[in-house]
C-alpha cells in the first residue's frame, strides 16, 4: 500500500530575517548602527547592546558560522528591503511580440505600429514577426520589407538586435528599447 501525500493546507510563511530574541545562535558576529564591525559577542552582549542603543539585533546571514547580525531600527530595514525588491521587479523587461500579415492594409500596419512603439518606450523587448502561409511563399521579400518598414519606423524608441531572420515561414526581428533618456514617441502622445 503507498502512503498518502500530505498536503500541509497553511503553508509556513516566509516572515523575514529573525531579530533579537528569534535568534538561534550562541554567538554572533555584530556590525554596529554605523555599519563598523564589532566583532564576535555571545547573544546576550549583542542583544543588551542593541536594546542600550534602543535598536533590533537583525540576522544579516544566517548560513554563516557564527551568524552575521546588524543593530539597526527594524521598520527601516524591512522598508528597505521592501523597495529593493520592487526595484529589482521592475527593472525586468518583458518580451512583447507584434505579429504581421504579408497582405497587412496600411491603418492596421499603423496599429501595429503605435503597439510596438508604446512597449519599447515602456522599456519593454519587442520581436516583430510575420508568418508566411505555403501559398504566400512567393511573397517573402515582400515580409522583409514589411518587417523592415516597421523597424525603420520605431528606431525612435528601439533597436535592432539583429538582422531580419527567415527561418521556414517566419520572419522575425528583435528590438531593444534605447535608453530612456533617448525614446521619443513618434506616433503616440505620450502618457500622462
Amino acid at each position: 500500500m503507498v502512503p498518502r501525500k500530505v498536503f500541509n493546507k497553511y503553508p509556513m510563511k516566509d516572515r523575514g530575517p529573525r531579530r533579537n530574541e528569534q535568534i538561534r545562535s550562541s554567538s554572533v558576529r555584530v556590525i554596529g548602527a554605523d555599519g563598523q564591525q564589532i566583532g564576535v559577542l555571545s547573544i546576550q552582549d549583542a542583544l543588551s547592546l542593541a536594546q542600550r542603543s534602543g535598536l533590533d539585533l537583525v540576522e544579516i546571514s544566517p548560513n554563516v558560522q557564527p551568524p552575521v547580525c546588524k543593530i539597526i531600527e527594524w521598520g527601516k530595514y524591512k522598508y528597505d528591503l521592501e523597495k529593493k525588491r520592487k526595484s529589482q521587479k521592475a527593472t525586468i523587461a518583458k518580451l512583447k511580440e507584434v505579429k504581421l500579415g504579408v497582405q497587412i492594409e496600411e491603418n492596421d500596419f499603423r496599429i501595429k505600429l503605435r503597439a510596438g512603439e508604446q512597449f519599447l518606450y515602456e522599456g519593454n523587448k519587442l520581436k516583430i514577426s510575420l508568418f508566411l502561409r505555403r501559398y504566400q511563399m512567393p511573397l517573402s521579400a515582400r515580409g522583409r520589407e514589411l518587417v523592415q518598414k516597421m523597424v525603420n519606423a520605431l528606431a525612435n524608441v528601439g533597436s535592432p538586435d539583429g538582422s531580419i531572420a527567415q527561418s521556414g515561414s517566419n520572419i522575425s526581428v528583435l528590438l531593444s528599447p534605447l535608453p530612456k533618456e533617448k525614446r521619443v514617441l513618434v506616433h503616440n502622445t505620450p502618457k500622462a
